[in-house]
């Protein structure tokens, strides 16, 4: 009798040490929706048309997560006072053939690694999700993107069309807030 407490004891505190010693899977974070910041930065980027360097002092980025490992990028750049983007980076003309078309990756912690897909150098850079908003830099400037209205998605949508000349495809891009899984309730 004592040996079978004996075995039931060391097999109790194997099975113990065990447990403890094994980490806990913990579910990635989900991005998968539409997500909009807008944040004051100076800077400048040479205008090929006018030949010379132009001056902004606003950006819009927007991110399009499709899915558990591709999505869509863009930034608009503001000249000072304008209410009207004067160029725009990446792009949302359907995933194969966008300039923003990425693939991406969201670690335990939260860590995204973004992947541009169609960009002809080595171009990726890192963001930091939670389940409320998602953190970047853009050359020493940190923002915050939050889940994106129907009016921001509506309006990014727009300028895409005009900057890409009608190519926004509306299968890839959520229009409707209502049609982002991140803003369903969960099952």
């Amino acid at each position: 009798m004592k040996k079978l407490f004996i075995l039931t004891a060391v097999i109790t505190v194997l099975t113990l040490n065990t447990g403890c010693n094994r980490k806990d899977k913990i579910a990635p974070i989900s991005v998968i929706g539409s997500w909009y910041a807008e944040y004051d930065k100076d800077g400048t980027f040479y205008d090929y048309g006018a030949g010379d360097d132009v001056s902004y002092k606003r950006v819009i980025q927007f991110y399009q997560f499709v899915d558990e490992k591709t999505g869509y990028w863009t930034e608009f750049l503001f000249c000072e006072g304008s209410t009207y983007p004067y160029i725009q980076y990446g792009g949302l003309a359907g995933l194969e053939y966008a300039d923003g078309a990425f693939t991406y990756t969201v670690n335990d912690d939260g860590t995204i690694l973004v992947t541009l897909i169609n960009s002809l150098e080595d171009n990726f850079w890192t963001l930091k999700a939670s389940t409320q908003k998602i953190t970047g830099t853009d050359e020493g400037v940190n923002y915050t993107l939050v889940r994106a209205s129907e009016n921001q998605i509506n309006l990014v949508k727009r300028w895409d069309d005009e900057f890409h000349g009608g190519s926004a495809e509306d299968e890839y891009l959520f229009t409707d807030v209502t049609d982002d899984p991140a803003t369903q309730p969960s099952n």
